[in-house]
This record gives C-alpha cells, structure tokens and sequence, in this order.
C-alpha cells in the first residue's frame, strides 16, 4: 500500500532530539531508549507514551520522518513565544521538503488560532511559502455542551467549526 508523501510534527519532541527520533525510525534503539534520551519523562507529568507510541510505530513501519517542533520548554517562557519558535521550525521543515504533507501534534493551546496557526503562516510567508491548513480539534467542551444542549451529544462525531477546522467527538 502507497503511503502519502507525509511528515509528522510533534510538541512532544524537542527541536535539538531530531537525530534521536532520527535513531528511532531507522530502528538504532527502542522505545525506552528514545524515552530515556528525550528525557520525556522530565518535560510530561503525566504518561502520554501510551497514546503516542503507535504513531511512532506507524511512522516507523511506513519510514515517515518524525519530527521534533517543539522549540523549547519551560515554564518562564510564554506561549506566544513557544509558538514564534515553533512556527520558524515548521517553515524550515516546510522549506526544506515543499512537497510534504505535514501533520502536526500539539496541544489544544497551540492549535487555537490565535497561536500557532497564525504564527505559521506569518512565517511561512516571510519565507515567500504558503500552506493550506486543516485544524481539527478533539472533544472541545464548548461544542460537546452546545451538542448537549440539543441532545445531540451521543449522535455527532464531527463538527465544522469553520472552513479550515473540524472538532472530532469521540469521548
């Protein structure tokens, strides 16, 4: 089976663990390894490994790259910030692999439009770049009340929220 051109942006990963994730995919160490050297423990509290891990097994298996977009963490700096830094590091994957379909993983904070989808395309066009964007949000509360309140809760899997974003209901 032909697998799209695709490459696969994670918060998850830091920016300067590339060549570890890089390690991963071409099957140089294993999960608790790349778990180790990421040091995943330390920057999530609590353990998404579980939910992320068949994606790495996928990307794996169908040699998609993984990579780190998460340009930096910590609690001092702002996420205004994190997604400036974020955004520069998804247009150089853009620049540098034009014909990509790129899927990014991030938080619901980042996804919000004023954040990262903004600060994206601020700077894929300082670069002279443009890309169409599809946001697709999970189980947001405010739709999931709204369904609720027309008792349409257990009956609607997906919403439109507009014509670049959709909310997935799936809890």
């Amino acid at each position: 089976e032909k697998v799209p051109d695709l490459g696969i942006g994670l918060e998850l990963v830091l920016k300067r663990h590339q060549k570890i994730l890089d390690s991963y995919l071409a099957e140089k160490i294993d999960d608790a390894t790349l778990l180790k050297k990421i040091k995943f423990e330390k920057y999530w509290y609590f353990d998404l490994w579980d939910n992320f891990q068949p994606l790495f097994e996928y990307a794996r298996y169908h040699k998609l790259p993984l990579y780190g977009i998460e340009a930096s963490w910590g609690r001092d700096i702002p996420l205004v910030e994190r997604d400036r830094q974020s955004a520069k590091v998804i247009a150089q994957i853009v620049a540098r692999h034009p014909s990509k379909k790129l899927i990014l993983f991030v938080g619901d904070l980042h996804v919000a439009p004023p954040h990262l989808p903004q600060e994206v395309s601020r700077e894929l066009k300082t670069r002279g770049l443009s890309r169409r964007a599809l946001i697709i949000y999970q189980n947001s509360e405010q739709i999931y009340w709204r369904l609720a309140a027309e008792e349409l809760e257990d009956k609607t899997e997906i919403v439109r929220v507009d014509a670049q974003s959709f909310c997935v209901i799936n809890t």
